[in-house]
């Protein structure tokens, strides 16, 4: 019976601290993406414009054999921006959706609101570094703009993690109505 009241504990536990969790997992995925587009744009570039003209090979176009192979890594990485931001959003709707599933007290809501407020503070910092990434990096500046939909995110970051503290608050929050289902003032 112990281990069941240490176990609901941790749940209760990470679930104030999934917002922290969410920027800086989203922060690392985001640029993990953005480097995986960069790397596969200057590979594929390299290779078209340095490897393939010093191949020669008689009777063979490799010319046409590099356009339909490496030539097509460019569009098929294209997708990754999209992808990438949708994913930053279904991790958004899973913290609030998790914040729904889970009961808590009403006396957790100081120190979700204490959590809450540490998260937006924390936010800030990567907020300014995701910007510092986007207009001052001479190598992956221009790749970090190609991803608009994320930078957009980032760039907005405290109000993004304050708009999710107060959703996830009011809708866990909202789950003790439905648990105790009664309605309050007692009507």
């Amino acid at each position: 019976m112990e281990g069941l009241k240490i176990s609901k504990m941790n749940k209760k536990a990470n679930l104030f601290t999934d917002l922290i969790v969410w920027m800086i997992v989203v922060f690392i995925f985001a640029v993990t993406m953005i480097i995986i587009y960069y790397v596969v744009n200057i590979t594929a570039d390299t290779i078209m414009d340095d490897v393939v003209p010093t191949m020669n090979s008689p009777g063979v176009n490799v010319t046409d054999i590099a356009n339909k192979t490496v030539g097509m890594l460019k569009p098929g990485y294209e997708p990754l921006k999209w992808i990438t931001y949708a994913l930053i959003i279904g991790s958004m709707i899973s913290v609030l959706m998790g914040n729904f599933l889970v009961r808590v007290h009403p006396v957790y809501v100081i120190p979700y609101i204490f959590v809450m407020a540490i998260a937006v503070i924390i936010s800030v910092p990567l907020s300014n570094a995701y910007e510092d990434l986007l207009y001052n990096d001479a190598m992956l500046g221009a790749t970090f703009q190609g991803f608009y939909g994320v930078s957009w995110i980032f760039l907005h970051l405290p109000i993004w993690v304050l708009l999710i503290g107060v959703l996830g608050g009011i809708t866990m929050f909202v789950g003790l109505l439905r648990d105790n289902k009664q309605i309050i003032g007692g009507f």
